[in-house]
């Protein structure tokens, strides 16, 4: 999906999980709030906004933030990047090889990985980064679509100096840029996890989550279009409602319960800026098209590197008090978003796919254990890969690092892949591997994705039955 997810925020915490399958979740909630008087205003979200927002004013203007919140890396500024005429912002931490690449979902930027990137880089390299428009990235030039996004990308690690091999983490509409930068510059990676990623056929499953999914998708346009506009004449703040209903637009619903108060201040200030509206209908619009068609066109067989599939499993909040019906139909969407996941295994020799128990679309938040756990797991195979190679002969793409690689330590550059893994031939998809499926069983609420443009009529049924989500450990 493309970012989008959950079912979260059940009852007065309708999170925008529920949006985040392309909002649709979210579709009616914003339809209301943003009709002025129309519908009463979520006064418990509108509470919290405004405790937060004077409990870290005040922290603010003492000096005591940040330093002692988890997330505090996402606080201050990365290294704003010149990329050909405008920055983008990188969020780098840790030392060591290989580099981990962190790409959020749609309308999400570099706090997504708040519970995954600090824990990595304890052992190595990480980056997170904001995508043109997004955080404190300047906007970037159109088409906002996948192959720009990739492109941007790969400058902005060249530029910022940071080197291959990679790991690339996607979440969501992130997990399209990662596989088309894979399919792209495969010699530079040296692995690959998808969480909960958007798939570029997902439209399929479009008739099992809405009766009416064209209208779900424009209606999630029109909410966000409306926000621009708000946010332009800057009028988003001047009432409580159309304040809560248009940064909930963000991550799973601003404020994100995961994060600290002072970053949901930040996060709060920077979702009044037009440019936020902007960049997310630009890589909205584009989302089931464009970019669609160019991660579909481009795939291609990754060969032996690992490549791990974390997926949801309740998208939808689904809980013991959730009509029978309601239950069933997202049921059928689960098993068909699943379904879809497993196409990947074929894509890699080395795939694994991990079903996350009781997560909904933020696994990295809901189950950040799970994301972290991958990610070391393909840290641990490109070192041993290294290892192995310290003595044989270069490959194409160890000859183009070059000293980038005796950087890393080694009197000769590695042989990083066998010739064949460093330029694979491109060949029919191999029937999938025997399939390891890995149950993560823990309790955590759900989430759900983005780019379905019809989950809307499920996730607002689910949440007008205000069933209770599985407890939290």
């Amino acid at each position: 999906m493309s970012g989008r997810s959950d079912t979260g925020r059940g009852g007065p915490h309708r999170r925008k999980d529920a949006a985040r399958t392309l909002r649709e979740m979210k579709s009616e909630r914003l339809r209301e709030d943003l009709r002025m008087g129309a519908a009463a205003p979520n006064w418990w979200r509108q509470i919290i906004i405004g405790a937060i927002m004077l409990v870290s004013a005040a922290a603010f203007s003492t000096g005591r933030v940040s330093a002692n919140t988890a997330d505090a890396l996402y606080l201050a500024p990365g290294r704003l990047v010149d990329v050909g005429g405008f920055r983008l912002n990188i969020v780098c931490s840790g030392t060591g090889s290989p580099t981990v690449i962190f790409d959020a979902g749609l309308e999400d930027w570099s706090p997504a990985w708040s519970k995954v990137q600090p824990a990595v880089a304890a052992q190595t390299r990480t980056c997170s980064y904001d995508r043109a428009g997004n955080g404190r990235s300047d906007p970037g030039p159109a088409p906002r679509s996948s192959s720009e996004i990739v492109s941007e990308l790969h400058e902005l690690l060249d530029a910022a100096g940071e080197s291959p091999p990679y790991i690339l983490v996607g979440h969501s509409f992130g997990g399209y840029n990662v596989r088309l930068f894979a399919d792209r510059y495969l010699d530079e990676v040296a692995g690959i996890v998808l969480v909960d990623s958007s798939h570029e056929d997902q439209a399929k499953l479009e008739a099992l989550t809405s009766d009416h999914p064209a209208a779900d998708w424009n209606a999630f346009l029109a909410q966000l279009r409306t926000c621009h506009r708000l946010a332009i004449a800057g009028t988003i703040a001047t009432t409580a409602h159309t304040r809560s209903a248009c940064a909930g637009q963000f991550f799973r619903g601003l404020p994100e319960r995961t994060f600290s108060a002072p970053l949901n201040t930040l996060l709060l200030q920077q979702a009044l800026a037009p440019k936020q509206y902007a960049a997310s209908l630009g890589e909205a619009e584009l989302f089931s098209t464009l970019s669609a068609d160019e991660v579909r066109r481009a795939r291609r067989s990754y060969g032996a590197i690992p490549l791990r599939i974390l997926t949801g499993t309740n998208h939808f909040g689904v809980g013991p008090h959730t009509p029978p019906a309601l239950a069933a139909r997202a049921g059928r969407f689960e098993r068909g978003w699943q379904a879809l996941q497993r196409s990947w295994l074929a894509l890699s020799t080395n795939a694994r796919l991990t079903l996350a128990a009781h997560s909904g679309h933020y696994v990295q938040l809901d189950r950040p254990e799970l994301v972290i756990t991958a990610i070391r797991e393909e840290i641990a195979l490109a070192h041993r890969t290294i290892a192995r190679g310290s003595g044989g002969e270069r490959t194409a793409a160890v000859a183009r690092w070059g000293k980038r690689h005796r950087d890393w330590g080694f009197a000769k550059a590695p042989a990083w892949k066998s010739a064949s893994i460093a330029s694979p031939q491109r060949h029919p998809m191999r029937t999938p591997p025997t399939l390891r499926v890995a149950c993560a069983n823990s309790s955590r609420r759900s989430n759900m994705p983005t780019g379905l443009g019809s989950m809307h009529s499920v996730s607002a049924s689910i949440i007008g039955a205000n069933f209770s989500t599985p407890p939290r450990p």
